[in-house]
């Protein structure tokens, strides 16, 4: 196992001399203690997504899963096909939200994580672009289909510079608790970016830590398997800070700098930094950083902020994703963006009394034609009643399998029961997903059922009645 956790190290290591916020440092250092990693926040947000997808297009009733939850996947009735796919577009969305602190053109360009102050309204721009882009480009189904791939890259790398405006900003210090819905959407973020002129930060000194942030320092420091790892990433502990209240500007956007962007360098003198062990600006006026980007003091100087500004992430990822939504208008496409299937469902509620002896043979035909002429990747829902009650309401995603099923039976029994047929219609109409087709064969002519259902709020779908009688 340790020799696994080294080589995930490695693999980052080689293609960045920077802190990638992903799980993977996570599996080989033990410091990070709550840190939402941008992949994490991904995962997160997607899932949430996956679920108000189905809950809309399926009538999932499942509970939304909480904020970094594992994804329950195996709950929501998924085949097999459909949970490797949901899987394999988790992780590449996860990865590619990772790919602008891991690709080099990307990492060291402050554009794509809004730093460098003077560099905020630059990052928007990029991202009003970009998605431009996006929403552009997967219009129709067949412009995506072969690339889709390239699609996800996008999305996810716009989603990182979003993330980042949360934890390298100042928005989360100046005290907001909602997300910025300009970023990425409006040229004018809401507030003014801080002047080349003015100071943003005073200077952090050592000794703002306290006890217990001091006795953390000193056990990673003394640590020799944590100095060895950390020295791979050019880290220093002479450029960890804590820092509180090092912010001077009020009503203006700042960010800090990060010395592995050339084209910003040296650090303007009064300006902020980004901050934490890996970032060298930290050590120049004004000593410390704002960065939020973790929950450990050794990459974040505002890590007590992290939380709050992983949260605010996490949201305005969702956002996005809902915007991509209203803006493509077909829920089809969007599903295949996401990992997730729009569905056509059918409902057949069937009486199976004696009554039904002249009629079976009819219905059977009938439901056949239907089917013949649905998508084969269609949910059917199949209830069965009598005098006695109804049966289990079946789901199936098998064609023949409802044609078995409904020859399964040979109607018997009485149908003095009027009322079970309204109760057999309502519980399949809780159950099926919204715009449902349900269709009622019975020989009893309840129609008085049928009218009352219709009037109830909490049916979401099109009723659609057959009455199979002589």
């Amino acid at each position: 196992m340790q020799i696994l956790k080294w080589l995930i190290l490695i693999a980052f290591l080689d293609s960045a001399n920077c802190f990638a916020t992903t799980e993977a440092f996570a599996a080989v250092l033990d410091i990070f203690h709550d840190t939402r990693f941008h992949d994490t926040q991904m995962a997160t947000a997607l899932c949430i997504t996956q679920y108000r997808f189905l809950q809309r297009n399926i009538g999932l009733t499942a509970r939304e899963p909480a904020l970094y939850e594992s994804c329950p996947y195996s709950d929501w009735f998924l085949s097999v096909s459909e949970y490797a796919t949901a899987q394999k577009v988790k992780l590449e969305f996860m990865y590619y939200v990772n790919r602008p602190d891991i690709v080099e053109a990307l990492k060291s360009n402050p554009i794509t994580h809004f730093d460098a102050e003077s560099f905020i309204s630059g990052s928007n721009h990029n991202l009003i672009q970009s998605r431009q882009t996006v929403f552009k480009s997967i219009k129709r189904l067949a412009d995506i289909e072969n690339d889709i791939g390239s699609i996800r890259q996008l999305i996810g790398q716009s989603i990182h510079t979003i993330q980042d405006f949360y934890s390298h900003t100042n928005w989360v210090e100046m005290g907001y608790k909602m997300i910025n819905s300009r970023v990425g959407e409006d040229s004018y973020l809401g507030l003014p970016v801080n002047q080349p002129h003015i100071d943003a930060c005073r200077a952090c000194t050592k000794n703002e830590m306290s006890s217990g942030e001091q006795a953390e320092f000193n056990r990673i420091k003394s640590s020799i398997y944590n100095n060895l790892l950390l020295g791979l990433l050019d880290f220093s502990f002479d450029n960890v800070y804590v820092c509180r209240n090092n912010i001077i500007v009020n009503n203006f956007l700042t960010s800090g700098y990060y010395s592995s962007e050339a084209s910003v360098a040296p650090k303007p003198k009064g300006k902020c930094s980004h901050g934490g062990g890996t970032d060298s600006t930290d050590a120049t006026c004004a000593p410390g950083g704002i960065s939020k980007d973790a929950d450990t003091f050794i990459f974040a100087p505002h890590y007590y902020l992290h939380s709050i500004a992983a949260n605010l992430s996490v949201q305005a990822t969702i956002r996005y994703f809902e915007d991509l939504r209203l803006s493509i208008g077909d829920e089809k496409l969007f599903g295949l963006i996401i990992g997730m299937s729009k569905y056509t469902s059918l409902a057949f509620v069937v009486d199976t009394t004696s009554s039904m002896q002249t009629s079976i043979t009819a219905t059977r035909l009938y439901v056949k034609s239907l089917l013949d002429n649905t998508p084969d990747d269609a949910m059917i829902f199949v209830t069965l009643f009598s005098d006695s009650g109804f049966s289990n309401i079946r789901q199936f995603n098998d064609k023949p399998e409802v044609m078995a099923y409904l020859f399964s039976f040979t109607p018997s029994g009485s149908d003095n029961n009027p009322g079970i047929v309204y109760n057999a219609i309502l519980a399949t109409a809780k159950l099926v997903p919204p715009e449902t087709n349900i269709f009622i064969f019975t020989e009893r002519g309840y129609v008085f059922a049928i009218s009352e259902l219709k009037t109830m709020n909490n049916v979401f779908f099109k009723l659609f009645v057959t009455l199979i009688q002589h």
